[in-house]
Parts: C-alpha cells; sequence; structure tokens
C-alpha cells in the first residue's frame, strides 16, 4: 500500500518536478569515472514479468497470488504493451509465469492468442517462476509448493519447477525457452546451477546491492554491474540498480524520472569498450493494465521512458536472449 501511496503522489505534477530535482543526487558507485573515446552502444534491455492481476483506479496492485482468477495481465496487460513497443519499434522479453495457462474456456484462448502475438511480433518468451502461486505448473506435477524462494525448496522440487515450466511454455508457444527469472528475484546462486541444469542460458533475478525485508531475496552484497557466469553455462545479467541518498532503486518505470535520470548515468559511465553494456529494466503486464483492460498510468511511464531512452542515437532496445558478454 506504501509503494501505491507514494506512486500516486508521484504522478502529481509536483511529484514530478520533485523526482527531477532528486535525479541529481542519483548514483552508482561502482560504475567507473565517465570513459572517453568510441564505445558501443547501450543495450536497452526491458523485461516484462507476465503475471495475472490488474491495477485498481487507486493505483493498488492486485497481483497474481492474490487473485489467481484474474487473468487481466496475460490478456489485456501484454496486449496493451505489446502496441506501445510496436509504436517505439523496440523489441522486449516477456518472462512469462505458465499460471495463464490454467485459464479455461475463452479467457484460455485469449491468453494463447496474446502469447502468439509475442512470438510473430519478434519478441522473446522467457519462463516466470512463482512456485506458490503458479495452478498451472502444480497441476501437471499434482502438487502445490508452500514456498517461494528457491534455496527454500528441495534441489528435485526447484528442477521440476523449472523443467515443468519450460515445458508448458514450449509447447503452447512453439519456441526454445532459454531465458529466466524467479519470482520476486528470488533466486539465489546457489541454486543458479540448477537454474543452468534445467536448460536455461541467461538469468536476470539479480538485483545489486537490493534485499527484501521479508526475506524473499538478498543481493546487498553483490555490486556486480557487467553480466557474469553464476554457473556453468548460465549468464546472469542482472537488473539494473542505482543509489538515491540511502536508498537503492531498481529499474523500473514507476520511478519516472529518476529512471530517466539512472539510463543517462549508465550511458555515460557502463564500461562499453570492448561490448555493448545490458541496461535491464523491469516492468509487470499486471501494471500496464486496469481491471476493465485500460491501458495504466505505469503504461504512459513506460512509454515517456521509451521515447527518452531510444532518442540516443547509441541506445538499442534488444532481447534478453541477445545479450552476449566477453568472456
Amino acid at each position: 500500500m506504501l509503494k501505491e501511496l507514494a506512486y500516486r503522489a508521484a504522478c502529481t505534477a509536483p511529484g514530478v518536478a520533485a523526482a527531477r530535482r532528486l535525479g541529481r543526487f542519483i548514483d552508482v558507485p561502482e560504475l567507473p569515472p565517465p570513459a572517453q573515446g568510441p564505445r558501443h552502444p547501450l543495450h536497452l534491455v526491458l523485461t516484462i514479468d507476465t503475471e495475472g492481476g490488474y491495477v485498481e483506479p487507486d493505483e493498488r496492485r492486485v497481483w497474481q497470488g492474490r487473485a489467481p482468477l484474474s487473468f487481466q495481465g496475460y490478456v489485456d496487460g501484454v496486449k496493451n504493451l505489446l502496441d506501445v513497443l510496436e509504436q517505439h519499434r523496440a523489441k522486449a522479453t516477456f518472462l512469462v509465469s505458465p499460471h495463464g495457462l490454467s485459464a479455461t474456456g475463452p479467457t484460455r484462448l485469449a491468453v494463447e492468442r496474446v502469447l502468439a502475438r509475442i512470438v510473430t511480433d519478434g519478441h522473446e518468451v522467457g519462463l516466470h517462476l512463482h512456485p506458490t502461486s503458479d495452478r498451472a505448473i502444480s497441476a501437471e506435477l499434482g502438487r502445490r509448493f508452500d514456498v517461494p524462494t528457491a534455496r527454500e525448496l528441495a534441489e528435485p522440487d526447484r528442477l521440476a519447477l523449472l523443467t515443468t515450466g519450460k515445458r508448458l511454455l514450449e509447447q503452447n508457444t512453439g519456441v526454445e525457452i532459454t531465458s529466466f527469472r524467479w519470482g520476486n528475484w528470488a533466486l539465489d546462486p546457489a541454486s543458479a546451477r540448477t537454474v543452468a541444469e534445467a536448460g536455461f542460458r541467461i538469468d536476470s533475478s539479480a538485483v545489486p546491492r537490493l534485499r527484501d525485508r521479508a526475506s524473499r531475496f538478498d543481493w546487498s552484497g553483490s555490486g556486480e554491474r557487467t553480466p557474469w557466469t553464476i554457473a556453468p553455462g548460465l549468464l546472469e545479467v542482472p537488473i539494473a540498480t542505482y543509489r538515491l541518498g540511502p536508498t537503492w532503486l531498481r529499474a523500473d518505470p514507476l520511478y519516472g524520472p529518476l529512471l530517466h535520470r539512472a539510463l543517462e548515468l549508465y550511458r555515460a559511465r557502463a564500461p562499453r569498450d570492448a561490448a555493448p553494456f545490458p541496461f535491464v529494466v523491469m516492468t509487470h503486464s499486471t501494471e500496464a493494465t486496469y481491471r476493465d483492460g485500460s491501458p495504466t498510468r505505469a503504461l504512459a511511464d513506460l512509454e515517456r521512458f521509451l521515447e527518452h531512452a531510444l532518442a540516443f542515437d547509441d541506445v538499442r532496445a534488444i532481447r534478453l536472449g541477445d545479450v552476449t558478454w566477453p568472456g
């Protein structure tokens, strides 16, 4: 609720003006001083956690775990996002929770149609795993899971969840699934070996310097900004984070002008001498639709960010699966 209240305040004209002023205080201490000379492009990697749910008129989020029969995030949220991406000729990665495949009747057909459009529009489909709320995976495995984090699950359970989710998406999209994000960023480095064993090539669960108060994840000890091999055969491409005073924030369009400034900072200082640097931004399909399917303020925030980012001639929008890194 506090997040929604803060967001409503930030959407006002005084709130936007305040965010622009605060942007001057954004920093990423781990990035080197501004580089000189020719450099590779900055790759904008927009990742969309695709789940059930919707946004209430007061900006309160209704998430998949709370409303498992609300599939607006799949049907209307994805459609709204695809329309914006098409307008800006930008590619993205939809990290999909297979839960949408638990829908029935016309809703199930609608979910299948938007998954097909993601593929035909040239975007990527990856797996997004929420063990406790994914009814499609639970139905396939014949059991429910009570813990959301990777480290709390036995290795056979982790592998079963990953391989089943991957198979469901591949069967329903006709494409190979190689990119992954654990729900709520709740992957720990020790469990990444299971992700690699399940056949994934890229993970984007890390949020450097951030830690969840509920202990779902703890990346506070990681300051790595460039991709790294988190397990044999698995490249970790972290979500971009930045510091505002004592507070660390992830790269999310909800932060409006703060995200604009963070992109500018990464563009000036991220190492791009050997290869393009991936600036990973995340949003949710749930946040792109109100209950009636209409576009949200958060979607407008994303559109403004795309306009800002893609106006730079050295910024390119690519899919997560297309990220490469030397070594």
